[in-house]
């Protein structure tokens, strides 16, 4: 993954984060306590555990932020992922 800032315009660092973006934002408020994810087969079950274990830059939540995509007060626990009550 680059490293620096992550911008909305930058879509190749998108494609990359975006769905790990996906699993991680409801981890980022603490009264989300659940996130189902599709597990039909082995391969989605062994992407869904990589995407969760990828760290999420906190450079895209304010990119988010700043363009209006998301209102920094859902961002509470800003974890990215990493929230400790997180499995």
């Amino acid at each position: 993954m680059p490293a620096g800032r992550y911008t909305l315009l930058d879509q190749s660092v998108l494609d990359d984060v975006l769905p790990a973006a996906a699993i991680a934002f409801p981890h980022t408020h603490p009264s989300i306590i659940n996130l189902p994810l599709g597990k039909r087969t082995a391969e989605q079950v062994g992407r869904n555990v990589e995407l969760h274990d990828q760290q999420v830059p906190d450079g895209l939540w304010d990119d988010l932020g700043t363009q209006q995509l998301i209102r920094s007060a859902v961002l509470a626990g800003h974890g990215g992922g990493s929230d400790a009550w997180c499995l």
